[in-house]
């Protein structure tokens, strides 16, 4: 039912609301550079050293698709797009092409976490209550045609029968009408209510925890309280873990490369001249972008031991007692440590969540681990 439900909403939304689309132009021009000179040296004999580099403008940021001819002193300089906020449902601006009679304006809709659409139940009903009001005229219209014939039969059977028949029928759709609810409320309750589609919006949040995650003060007291003892992995010991996975490939978004970079290796390394300070209007400074790379270019599908990650697979501290290949349970779920990290230490694992984010997400925090497959 759920199913069928966005199915509708989808169907009937393109064909009653006129669409809006949404556009992001790059506005990329030649623009004049902004030169800016430093000087180094100079002191106790030593050459003085004189710098010149050319940059954007203030509010813009260079780029490599500019048309037109290049003239001295210009240098290839982009509009920066505005700042992505959490994203927010827009009730958009819209006319029924085939109106109504009698219905209502649509609800207002008001989003927080969640926006709760009742436009497609409100218009079905409203179409509804409209169709029952014409049947009803008619089933009326009918009845007093009926009548009319009776009386005017003048005794001739054919006549009367008809009318008879046409009595009944009226009549019999009137109590349909009646009974209507009744009997939607006998087959399915639901049937009879105005309901709703809920629409929820990706959840950004899981992004930032993780970002987080990685880097908190919880994940650094894990990482340096040092290697679990023998006697501890036996019977069972809080470990830290960090989920990481595989983002859908969006080069649209800028964020992309910041999310890229905390999630996996970027592979034409990081711009060290940035840091991730607006991933999704939150600040990441420990975190520096990706290099740009295309889509034909592998990613995240290689570890820092040089393997393809797998699910059932985390990497773990280079702690004697837990060598690669050894299998540990954690949180109820047996994994083989196949890989190791810089920040990968201590008391603290990597899990490989394939392309789920919501599976890292659920993957990181605190959880008991102990040496050897789930019992």
């Amino acid at each position: 039912m759920k199913k069928f439900s966005k199915i509708l909403i989808l169907l009937a939304l393109s064909f009653l609301i006129g669409g809006q689309t949404l556009a992001v132009a790059t506005d990329c021009s030649w623009t004049k550079a902004v030169i800016t000179t430093s000087t180094s040296g100079g002191e106790y004999g030593s050459p003085l050293v004189v710098t010149t580099t050319s940059t954007c403008p203030t509010n813009m940021e260079a780029g490599s698709n500019c048309s037109g001819t290049q003239e001295t002193g210009q240098l290839c300089c982009c509009n920066l797009l505005a700042k992505p906020t959490e994203p927010k449902f827009i009730i958009p601006d819209f006319k029924f092409q085939v109106d109504i009679p009698g219905l209502a304006p649509l609800t207002k809709v008001e989003c927080t976490d969640k926006c709760a659409i009742p436009w497609i139940s409100e218009y079905f009903f409203g179409v509804y209550n409209y169709l029952l009001g014409i049947a009803a005229v008619l089933a009326v219209v009918i009845l007093m045609a009926a009548g009319l014939l009776w009386i005017v039969s003048g005794g001739d059977a054919t006549k009367v029968g008809k009318a008879k028949t046409m009595i009944a029928g009226s009549i019999t759709g009137l109590l349909l009408l009646i009974s209507i609810s009744l009997l939607l409320n006998y087959i399915n309750p639901d049937l009879a209510k105005q309901g709703f589609i809920e629409l929820t919006p990706i959840e950004r949040k899981e992004v930032e925890s993780l970002a987080v995650g990685r880097k908190n003060t919880t994940a650094a007291s894990f990482m340096n309280a040092g290697c679990a003892s023998d006697t501890e992995l036996a019977s069972g010991v809080l470990f830290y873990a960090t989920g990481y996975y595989k983002p859908q490939y969006n080069a649209a978004d800028p964020n992309f490369w910041c999310i890229i970079a905390m999630q996996c290796s970027c592979p034409k390394g990081t711009d060290s001249s940035k840091n991730c300070d607006n991933l999704y209007g939150k600040t990441f400074p420990n975190y520096h972008p990706c290099l740009e790379f295309d889509a034909n270019t592998p990613y995240c599908n290689m570890t820092s031991s040089g393997t393809e990650p797998q699910l059932g697979t985390i990497a773990g501290p280079p702690c004697g007692n837990l060598p690669k290949d050894s299998r540990v349970c954690f949180k109820g779920t047996t994994y083989t440590i196949t890989d190791s990290g810089g920040g990968i230490r201590g008391k603290r694992i990597d899990i490989w969540s394939g392309n789920s984010l919501s599976t890292a997400y659920a993957n990181t925090g605190i959880g008991t681990l102990t040496k050897g497959p789930c019992k």
